[in-house]
């Protein structure tokens, strides 16, 4: 199985760069059923801060959790 982290990696190469999460968190627009106008609503948490990809995973579940719980 692929470990998208660096520390699994066999070849320590520094300049090696793993692909950015994109998560999609609200659907919208006429497939979804709503009236939102817009159709995707995406985060990618690499700006604020995530190093590894699981960690980048773990940031997006809580974005996606507390907004669940307020809406």
């Amino acid at each position: 199985m692929f470990q998208p982290d660096r520390d699994f990696i066999p070849v320590k190469d520094e300049t090696l760069v793993l692909c950015v999460p994109e998560f999609n968190i609200i659907n919208g627009g006429l497939h979804a059923g709503n009236k939102l106008a817009m159709k995707k609503f995406m985060i990618l948490p690499v700006p604020v801060g995530a190093s590894y990809f699981r960690e980048a995973m773990k940031m997006c579940v809580k974005v996606y959790h507390n907004l669940l719980n307020m809406l």
